[in-house]
């Protein structure tokens, strides 16, 4: 969180401005707390959250639920841990967490 606080005054300070991304602020508005509390973690270490999906190969397209695979993210102090999977969408989405598309073994024959 003091990462947050720092880059939040570095750009709301004029002397400063130069510091922080001008996007910043906005973003910050955009995210969820525990989303902050997410990307603290992520910046200590990468952790794994892998989903998959069901493939559709006549339509070529991922289809159906999320199943959550992996996720060794500690949610201890997350508010609504349930949440996970639409936080790193968002944080996705946002440019601020990214995920890796790795191609399942099933599909080597």
């Amino acid at each position: 969180m003091k990462c947050f606080r720092n880059c939040l005054s570095s750009a709301t300070d004029a002397d400063r401005v130069n510091e922080a991304h001008p996007a910043f602020p906005a973003i910050v508005r955009q995210l969820a707390a525990d989303e902050a509390r997410i990307l603290a973690r992520l910046a200590k270490g990468p952790h794994s959250h892998v989903w998959t999906r069901k493939f559709d190969a006549d339509r070529a397209l991922f289809v159906g639920p999320k199943s959550i695979e992996i996720d060794d993210l500690p949610k201890d102090d997350l508010r609504f841990s349930g949440n996970v999977p639409l936080y790193m969408d968002h944080l996705t989405q946002l440019g601020l967490a990214g995920t890796v598309q790795e191609e399942s073994s099933a599909n080597h024959g």
